[in-house]
């Protein structure tokens, strides 16, 4: 596998969708040079049960010959086959993903979990700098105690 990045460093586009309280902002990514399978950054947000309103980011892997698509949750699983110098770009394209999202919806309260538990000290930064997003977007940004491992934030809007 050969995943060739088609994002630029200095330019950001993406396709925003909306249903109801859900939102999602795909972001194309890059495309397996090899199996011309493709990839898109996804950040979004959506009610869970009970009311809340949960933001997550995953990268999804499209395969257009078998029609197929695998979520990419976790950091270790992309480091596996996206460069670190790639990652970065996919990093900024998150935090800007992130905050063209709350400027659109404007949540008054979302809730963040980790995808593992015991997430790494890498995977922690990159939460860091989404709060701090959302920070900057007007939100108050906390941090609950681990639970079973995973790790929750909620952020509510402060104006």
């Amino acid at each position: 596998m050969a995943f060739v990045r088609i994002i630029q460093e200095d330019e950001f586009q993406a396709d925003t969708f909306r249903s109801g309280d859900s939102w999602a902002i795909i972001v194309n990514i890059g495309y397996d040079d090899i199996t011309d399978a493709r990839y898109s950054l996804v950040v979004g947000l959506s009610p869970m049960g009970g009311g809340p309103i949960e933001f997550y980011f995953q990268v999804v892997e499209a395969d257009a010959e078998t029609e197929q698509e695998h979520v990419y949750w976790c950091g270790k699983e992309v480091a596996s086959f996206i460069s670190k110098d790639d990652r970065l770009v996919i990093l900024a394209a998150l935090l800007t993903a992130t905050h063209v999202l709350l400027e659109n919806a404007r949540p008054t309260r979302v809730e963040m979990v980790s995808y593992e538990a015991n997430p790494p000290d890498k995977a922690l930064v990159k939460f860091s700098l989404v709060g701090k997003v959302f920070e900057d977007s007007g939100y108050a940004v906390h941090v609950a105690d681990p639970y079973h491992g995973k790790r929750v934030w909620w952020m509510e809007r402060t104006d």
